[in-house]
């Protein structure tokens, strides 16, 4: 009777608590309670996102980012699913001033349309901070674009404005980003606003250091030698360890060219800034030089001697470039080996300075497919040393670091080749399955997952139907991620010459499909999509409502027509190239990186937008094709 009436009061108390608890409400896609949070205070997140892309996720993450002038935390939540909305809870910063949210599944994101999903911090009496609209104005121009949130001058400058007009004093802490809004709107009042604040500066009887420093700065911005030389030599006896002299020391580290006074200049910053951000960057310039100049076995001397103070990317780039310039393995086998452990060392326990927009999960990523990129080269040289099972190893723990954050084909098929090669058929087929249908799949690999199917079955009876599911589960998986990126936005409309003198416009094509790719000679990631975009052209080159035009941009050279058409002419590539001398078209669209394409529709409206590759030739096709199906 006892244990009856204890679980029946059980019961009861059960009911009656979650009776009593208040069932969370979700008002319109983004809100917060308490609405008007504080520094210091635990904040609910609710976001129903039946309105965008994310409505039909089944996990979302909520990237938070927590500002004061800049960047001061990035956290990174799973948030709970409760009934159609999801919610997640984190505590403001003391030193926020204002908090952006970005909301993700896999790469998928909800920035609310690069607007960013933004919360006030209010003081003890629910009134508006000191620093609000700053931090507000600061994040439109600058750094938000590193979380998702487009640059919107005007409305930066508004908010600038009204900071300015709440807290007069705080003005200097702003003008880093003030100045440069204002110079990129570049009005007629623009320069006259900073002299007229430079002015007001000078007419202090007392400065502190940052406003030494701002005059020495932006009167030299202005063109204003004289008065800059001055402030600067204030600043410089005044302050010889403040952030003026740090700064100006990494300002002449970049510019010295010698390398042995490069190696003087990052002695003497250690010395005097031992606890500074900046040090690790100028270490990674003494190695980035030694490449530049291809003394690699100097870059490998000063790496192995300097562990722990240099990226885990520059192991692997000095053994590639070195590799490419005929180096041997012998020259390169310790600097990748140091790369893999120290890459493992930093996964486990990150010392190494993060962007102040990465999150800690999204570091972590980043140094698992830096020890990828040290262990896929390892791998590479001793599976041609004929050493298959230690490249198998290593080539394994190379994809697995990989896969997820950014997969690397050319390596992805040496790992599936070993495999064939080293008789593990089974495993070589669950790995291909899972490479082709998340989308990573090439032609390669399909001849390679035949080959291992023969070898298990017999024979090739039935591998057309048994493929084709995979083959469908990434078509499908590429179909909903790009419904999911669709939109409608007109696309500005331009006026340039291309390769040949010809004068071309956007409104040319007007009722036919453009895809826009936005490139230069020296970007990387565009010269390695070329091949699959290449291949894209020649798939459309006989049909008349598709058009591609590769727009040159962002060059560093003198004569930059020259330099694209040589570049064009060597490779050979079919491609109607724009020269966008003055780097205006690519202003007008906005863009932050290269490569970087949008697919146009026959009506003028933008529909796609893609930024960067992702390392898979094949998948360009596929792509591309897709988005054109979709919008025609």
């Amino acid at each position: 009777m006892k244990i009856k009436l204890a679980i029946i009061f059980s019961f009861l108390l059960v009911f009656i608590l979650s009776s009593c608890t208040k069932p969370v409400e979700f008002k319109g896609t983004f809100s917060t309670a308490p609405e008007k949070p504080k520094a210091g205070e635990k904040v609910l997140v609710k976001y129903d996102p039946a309105n965008t892309i994310l409505k039909d996720s089944k996990e979302i993450k909520m990237l938070v980012y927590q500002y004061d002038v800049d960047i001061e935390s990035s956290s990174e939540f799973e948030m709970q699913k409760i009934e159609n909305g999801w919610t997640a809870e984190f505590i403001i910063l003391p030193e926020a001033k204002g908090v952006v949210i970005i909301f993700a599944e896999d790469e998928t994101q909800d920035n609310n349309d690069e607007k960013g999903y933004f919360i006030k911090v209010y003081g003890e009496s629910g009134n508006e901070l000191a620093g609000l609209y700053g931090g507000l104005g600061a994040a439109l121009y600058d750094w938000g674009r590193a979380v998702g949130v487009a640059r919107n001058v005007d409305e930066s400058l508004v908010n600038f404005e009204k900071e300015f007009s709440q807290n007069p004093d705080s003005k200097i802490k702003y003008f880093d980003f003030y100045f440069p809004a204002l110079i990129t709107k570049n009005d007629s009042s623009s320069k006259l606003i900073i002299e007229k604040e430079l002015t007001l500066l000078e007419g202090k009887s007392e400065k502190t250091e940052e406003e030494i420093s701002a005059l020495a700065k932006w009167y030299k911005q202005i063109g204003n030698e004289t008065k800059s030389g001055e402030y600067e030599k204030i600043v410089l006896e005044k302050f010889p360890n403040g952030k003026y002299v740090e700064d100006k020391f990494v300002s002449d580290f970049e510019n010295e060219k010698d390398i042995v006074k490069k190696k003087e200049l990052l002695k003497k910053f250690e010395t005097t800034f031992p606890n500074s951000k900046q040090k690790q960057d100028l270490y990674d310039g003494i190695v980035l030089h030694y490449r530049n100049e291809k003394k690699y076995g100097e870059a490998k001397s000063f790496i192995l001697a300097n562990y722990g103070k240099i990226f885990p990317f520059y192991y692997y780039s000095i053994a590639s470039r070195w590799l490419g310039d005929g180096g041997k393995f012998e020259d390169v086998e310790s600097l990748l080996n140091e790369g893999i452990k120290f890459s493992e060392e930093q996964i486990t326990k990150p010392t190494l300075i993060k962007s102040p927009s990465t999150t800690r999960e999204g570091f972590i990523e980043e140094l698992k497919y830096y020890a990828a990129l040290n262990q896929f080269a390892l791998g590479e040289l001793l599976y041609n040393k004929g050493e298959k099972e230690n490249a198998l190893s290593l080539l394994e723990k190379g994809v697995d670091n990989s896969f997820d954050y950014y997969p690397q084909q050319p390596y992805n098929e040496l790992y599936a080749k070993v495999l064939i090669e080293t008789g593990n058929y089974d495993k070589v087929v669950k790995t291909l399955e899972e490479f082709i249908s998340s989308g990573n799949g090439s032609s390669e690999q399909m001849i390679m997952l035949k080959e291992a199917y023969i070898k298990l079955k017999g024979s090739d009876t039935g591998f057309k139907d048994y493929v084709s599911k995979f083959e469908e589960a990434a078509k499908q998986m590429l179909i909903d991620k790009l419904k999911k990126e669709i939109y409608e936005e007109p696309a500005v409309n331009f006026t340039i010459k291309d390769m040949d003198g010809k004068t071309v416009s956007l409104s040319d094509y007007k009722g036919k499909t453009v895809i826009l790719d936005f490139w230069a000679t020296w970007c990387g990631p565009c010269l390695k999509s070329f091949p699959g975009v290449k291949k894209a052209v020649e798939k459309y080159k006989d049909n008349e409502s598709v058009k591609f035009l590769f727009v040159n941009t962002w060059e560093r050279v003198d004569n930059k027509l020259q330099n694209a058409k040589d570049f064009i002419s060597k490779n050979n590539y079919p491609f109607h190239v724009l020269m966008d001398m003055e780097n205006k078209v690519v202003a007008d669209y906005k863009i932050d990186g290269i490569p970087t394409k949008f697919l146009i529709d026959k009506n003028g409206n933008i529909r796609f937008k893609s930024v960067g590759f992702s390392g898979n030739t094949d998948q360009i096709v596929t792509e591309i094709s897709e988005m054109i199906k979709m919008v025609n």
